[in-house]
C-alpha cells in the first residue's frame, strides 16, 4: 500500500498543484503495482475526484468520525 499524505488530498478541488501530486503519486504507485489509499477525504467533491483519478481506497470524516472506545 501507498497512503497518500492528507496534506495533498484535502485541495485537490481547489489547488491544481495538490491535484498534479495526488495524480502522479497514484500513477506511480500503480506503475509499481502497488495499491493507493488516500488519507484525509472530508467532503464528496474530494471523495469523487479521487475515484476518477483512480485511487483505490480513501479515509477521512467523509466516510465516518472515529468511534469512542467502548
Amino acid at each position: 500500500f501507498v497512503k497518500i499524505e492528507g496534506s495533498f488530498v484535502q485541495q485537490i478541488v481547489n489547488d491544481p498543484k495538490d491535484r498534479i501530486m495526488v495524480e502522479h503519486i497514484n500513477s506511480m504507485a500503480h506503475q509499481f503495482g502497488l495499491i493507493t489509499v488516500a488519507e484525509f477525504v472530508e467532503d464528496e467533491a474530494t471523495a469523487k475526484m479521487l475515484a476518477e483519478m483512480g485511487v483505490d481506497y480513501a479515509q477521512g470524516y467523509y466516510f465516518g468520525r472515529p468511534a469512542l472506545p467502548e
